[in-house]
């Protein structure tokens, strides 16, 4: 069917150019409001106005950009992927876009795309200081403390009151076991930049890490004060309120927490202890399985699914519980065998089990490697139950 004459008429280009130039104006306008809105802090809103720019104009490549840094803002992590990703395919040399996917990236765990976003951002610009903080906090997730921390130095000396490095310098610090350090970058960070929840809640997590809960709560409160929405922030002090004995504080924080971000591992982790506080043994399992499911090399989660899952199988006789317990308790014990619960628990399942010789083996490991008296007296008294059990019974 031919077209009728007006759409192959001159005024019908010039109409059509017009109707154009009128949604790209549109869209720029939209993408200039969202740009100010994100300047000023409201990332939500930011969104809304790219949105409306895409809606005018979905070719628009600076509204994609812009929306990714919002959708980051606001702890969307898959929608500001997308949009990075579409962003980055019209300005694949853009050294703040391929810093920022980089870091997304390393939450996701895909840290070999990673390592190429920001290899290739500090190719293009060595002094990118965004880039040197993501590229630490690449050497962060892959436990290499020391290149982490030189990366955020090299961060620092490119822009020495950048709060992000500092931050997460403390956190490296921290890691590597130099407390003093760690808490003078946060000291420092919070100098800077007195309203950062960033801060306040990285420094929360090592005072936390310090047995300090009180005053890890009071940087929480804080944080959560400054951003509403701050998911780890509520997940961390779900922790702090059960170090206290507030279990339904807890719990109010922990479930918002998975809410806020239901794909963050550690969330539902802190969720399954504080329903195992609640007596809700069977929620707390499913909520340490999403756990593991999320992050396979969750050591904290694997532990305490392998601790609940005996546990379970001691009250209700459950031989398959109690071998996947055992089975969660090996995996953590791949993941980590310097810590003595890994064979504590290991030696209680093999026990329930009726593997005797393996389970009395297991228990004797952990107490040769125990620093802490209360967890050489715990076993001591495993083992002479064990004993006295072995006495009783006839020859």
């Amino acid at each position: 069917m031919r077209l009728p004459a007006f759409f192959t008429s001159m005024a019908f280009v010039a109409a059509a150019a017009v109707a154009i130039a009128g949604c790209q104006s549109e869209a720029a306008t939209r993408v200039a409001r969202g740009q100010e809105l994100l300047d000023q802090g409201d990332a939500s809103a930011a969104v809304r106005e790219f949105d409306a720019a895409l809606a005018a104009d979905p070719e628009l490549v600076d509204a994609y950009g812009g929306r990714a840094a919002a959708r980051y803002e606001i702890y969307d992590y898959d929608g500001a992927l997308a949009d990075f990703e579409r962003y980055l395919m019209a300005q694949p040399d853009d050294v703040e876009a391929l810093a920022f996917r980089g870091e997304i990236l390393v939450r996701f765990g895909r840290l070999d795309e990673a390592e190429r976003d920001l290899t290739r951002a500090l190719e293009l610009d060595p002094s990118a200081s965004t880039a040197y903080v993501s590229m630490g906090n690449l050497r962060a997730a892959q436990g290499d403390w020391e290149r982490a921390i030189e990366a955020y130095d090299r961060a620092l000396e490119i822009a020495p009151e950048a709060v992000d490095a500092l931050v997460n310098r403390g956190n490296a610090s921290d890691r590597a076991g130099d407390v003093e350090l760690a808490m003078a970058d946060y000291e420092r960070a919070l100098e800077i930049e007195p309203d950062s929840a960033f801060a306040l809640r990285e420094r929360a997590v090592a005072l936390l890490s310090q047995g300090r809960p009180d005053e890890a709560i009071e940087d929480l409160d804080r944080a959560i004060e400054l951003d509403p929405v701050y998911p780890r922030a509520y997940s961390n002090r779900a922790s702090g309120r059960l170090e206290l004995g507030d279990v339904s504080g807890a719990f109010a924080d922990a479930s918002r927490g998975v809410e806020l971000e239901p794909d963050w591992a550690y969330a539902h982790l802190v969720l399954g202890l504080v329903l195992e506080q609640q007596g809700e043994l069977d929620l707390a399992i499913e909520a340490l399985e999403r756990a593991v499911e999320l992050d396979d090399a969750l050591f904290d989660g694997r532990l305490q699914l392998g601790r609940l899952l005996v546990t379970r199988g001691e009250e209700e006789a459950s031989e398959t519980d109690l071998r996947a317990g055992l089975d969660q308790l090996d995996a953590a014990r791949s993941i980590n065998d310097a810590d003595v619960r890994v064979q504590l628990f290991r030696g209680i399942a093999l026990l329930d089990l009726g593997e005797m010789e393996e389970g009395r083996a297991a228990l004797l490991d952990a107490r040769e490697r125990a620093s802490e008296p209360e967890m050489r007296q715990l076993v001591d008294e495993i083992l002479a139950a064990l004993e006295e059990g072995a006495r009783g019974r006839p020859a």
